[in-house]
């Protein structure tokens, strides 16, 4: 089978995941599409660069006069319908509902079985963002689109939330999979550390969906109620400002690190040092966004770390409540710093929901497993 891979851009650091399926996928891939990239080949599969700034073509023709959006997004359909003609795909595999709704007509024009892989901003019909949060970051016509889209593709639901939301605005049940993402389970586990210490970790995107700003709050309440810790807060995004300021207010700031955006091998060295893991998801008061699913979450429960974290989106399918970790209801800090204090108190319940955290992902959420899903969609799909 070959298959066309088409995606935004393979240097997002945030997006792991979309690394792991190139992996995943590699013996399969023809070629790579991306909005934008650097590198010319992927090992040895070519990666076709839609982007007409990075072409000899622009470069020539922006010294005479300006290239007008219309140019531009003509310059990107044609690479792309030239990159379906001369690989000839059996199947064509779009990361996020953005991208797919972009390039409709070539798409459907292709006559080749599409498969979207939705993710969760690309399905957030009202998204705004958290520079605009008064405006619609998607055009009118964007979920009429998507379903036209839709009826000739199949779709891939990243959670059982996305598989919802899917249905709720007209997608078709038949023409929707369910699968999770995967991670890593053969992993180093947690390193002795001082017994003194209590770390609670967040990775990710400082963004409103995530909730770090309502982390620091609950950290303060549970501080208050007698916890001594360290809460480490490693990612990057338009929330930084926010931490930084709570940061400095807070009654625990010296205990308070915002690392920043960092590489793979610090989010293993932090995920082995980590007691808990924790985020306050919950639906994004500027974004409108709800986590659909939580990769970062379960790359800690890999590392038998437990989490602590909300009811929102689809996070209730990947913690079991007081086996793999604790849930509270979005937007309560106070039972968010209580369920902190809970296993900050309790280091047997605390050590026992990591172990059970570490047997649910290896049964559940495995690349392994991961990867058989793709295959069997794959065939299903072809057939």
């Amino acid at each position: 089978m070959k298959i066309l891979f088409f995606t935004n851009s393979l240097e997002i650091y945030s997006e792991v995941w979309l690394r792991r399926h190139i992996e995943m996928l590699k013996q399969d891939l023809c070629v790579i599409v991306c909005l934008n990239s650097k590198d010319q080949f992927y090992g040895k599969i070519p990666i076709v660069n839609l982007n007409p700034a990075m072409s000899i073509w622009y470069r020539i023709k922006s010294k005479f006069k300006s290239i007008s959006d219309k140019e531009k997004s003509l310059y990107s359909s044609l690479r792309l319908a030239l990159s379906i003609k001369k690989y000839k795909p059996d199947l064509i595999f779009v990361e996020y509902m953005t991208n797919a709704v972009k390039f409709k007509e070539i798409l459907i024009k292709s006559s080749l079985p599409i498969l979207i892989h939705c993710h969760g901003y690309d399905i957030t019909w009202n998204l705004c963002t958290h520079e605009k949060p008064e405006e619609e970051y998607f055009e009118r016509t964007y979920l009429s689109n998507a379903l036209q889209i839709s009826r000739q593709s199949y779709v891939i639901a990243n959670s059982k939330y996305t598989y919802n939301n899917l249905l709720r605005v007209g997608f078709l049940e038949d023409r929707i999979f369910l699968k999770y993402l995967g991670v890593k389970t053969d992993v180093e586990f947690r390193k002795l550390s001082n017994p003194d210490e209590f770390n609670i970790v967040f990775i990710g995107r400082l963004v409103d969906c995530k909730g770090p700003d309502l982390l620091i709050q609950a950290f303060d309440e549970a501080c208050k109620m007698g916890m001594k810790a360290n809460l480490i807060i490693a990612g990057d995004g338009p929330l930084l400002v926010t931490c930084q300021l709570l940061r400095a207010r807070s009654i625990c700031t010296k205990s308070i690190h915002l690392l920043g955006q960092v590489d793979e091998s610090h989010v293993r060295l932090l995920l082995q040092k980590a007691h808990v893991f924790s985020t306050h998801n919950t639906s994004g008061c500027l974004s409108h966004q709800t986590e659909s699913f939580g990769v970062s979450i379960i790359e800690a429960m890999s590392y038998e770390v437990p989490v602590v974290s909300s009811k929102s989106g689809g996070i209730p399918e990947i913690i079991i409540h007081r086996q793999t970790g604790l849930l509270f209801e979005p937007g309560n800090v106070i039972q968010h710093a209580e369920s902190l204090v809970e296993l900050y108190n309790n280091s047997d319940l605390r050590i026992q929901m990591g172990r059970n955290a570490r047997s649910h992902v290896v049964e559940n959420f495995s690349i392994k497993e991961e990867y058989e899903k793709f295959n069997e969609i794959f065939k299903m799909i072809i057939s």
